[in-house]
């Protein structure tokens, strides 16, 4: 794929002042906005794209539809204005400057377009399926900065018109229909998480080892500068004499923190942050050589994220990396 992002009902406020909404049925019994439980657009370098997910109406949550709309015939603005029939790009909130230059402009595949009621839901059984709108094809789908036709955050939407079959359990209804107009508004995050992993491992001539693991991790950072990181030696390990290991790893409430010294050896066992602040100081005293300690700690005072548990003493220090989650 050339994209993979994960779709949300846009913030608003919305320009006519109506509910957010990421789905709406015009003129449809009994519902006409929905709001994104989960959902995705993929793009493919051959020019279609998919959308999966589920929406739920705003004034029933009992009541949702599972989207699977294929697109087809992606055009830049130059091929998409380029067409044999007239064209142009969606803008009732007036919010596009010069975005819909940069855009990708699909058309829905009709042939592999749904929305389905989803099982359990009110709507169980309801199935429509959907073709572009209007049908001379003058709007696409569109894609991009602004294409989402609420506000300026990249997204996606379009008009269209749907017809099948309705079966709503809430109020008995059971009912064929044709004609209804919708429209799509998503807004999209397309840049995924990056994740480094470093380990270093340092052995002794005795053969005993320690490694150390720092895992980096950052979310799109938009137009913003890259902050930079300043690394320093406070969790630097020296050849060391000294075992650990937390568990269960990721921690929720109480972690174990397992430690050993091959020699006799007075100890420190302390917790940090991934900024080098010490959070805690857990044990102080002496350990017996190749005897393991387990201390029981309580972790529900500390905010969900990774941390250091670090043991030092005479004859070296070592560090074991956990996360916290809440």
């Amino acid at each position: 794929s050339i994209a993979d992002c994960v779709l949300s009902t846009p913030a608003g406020p919305t320009c006519d002042n109506n509910e957010l909404w990421s789905l709406r049925l015009f003129s449809f019994p009994g519902y006409e906005f929905f709001s994104t439980v989960s959902a995705s657009l993929v793009e493919y370098p051959d020019g279609t794209a998919l959308i999966t997910g589920t929406v739920v109406a705003n004034n029933n949550p009992d009541a949702s539809f599972d989207i699977h709309v294929a697109l087809q015939d992606g055009m830049d603005w130059s091929d998409w204005s380029d067409q044999d029939h007239p064209t142009s790009f969606k803008d009732d909130c007036e919010v596009v400057t010069t975005e819909n230059l940069d855009w990708t402009y699909y058309i829905i595949n009709a042939d592999d377009a749904t929305l389905t009621g989803t099982a359990g839901s009110d709507l169980e059984g309801s199935e429509f399926t959907l073709t572009q709108a209007p049908s001379n094809l003058y709007y696409g789908y569109q894609v991009g900065v602004s294409a989402n036709n609420v506000n300026q955050n990249y997204g996606n939407g379009g008009w269209f018109t749907a017809e099948g079959t309705l079966i709503d359990a809430s109020t008995d209804t059971e009912l064929e229909l044709s004609g209804i107009s919708g429209d799509f508004a998503f807004d999209a995050d397309c840049c995924p998480q990056y994740e480094i992993e470093r380990t270093w491992t340092a052995t002794d001539c005795s053969g005993n080892s320690v490694s150390f693991t720092q895992t980096i991790t950052f979310d799109d950072l938009g137009e913003q500068d890259v902050p930079s990181v300043e690394i320093t030696d406070d969790f630097s390990t020296s050849f060391a004499n000294t075992y650990t290991k937390v568990y269960p790893n990721p921690v929720v409430g109480n972690a174990n923190f397992e430690f050993k010294t091959y020699s006799n050896d007075k100890v420190s066992v302390q917790i940090y942050n991934l900024n080098g602040s010490l959070i805690d100081t857990v044990f102080e005293g002496d350990a017996e050589a190749n005897y393991t300690y387990t201390l029981e700690y309580n972790t529900s005072e500390l905010k969900g994220g990774v941390y250091i548990f670090k043991v030092s003493g005479s004859n070296g220090i070592s560090t074991e990396k956990f996360v916290i989650t809440k």
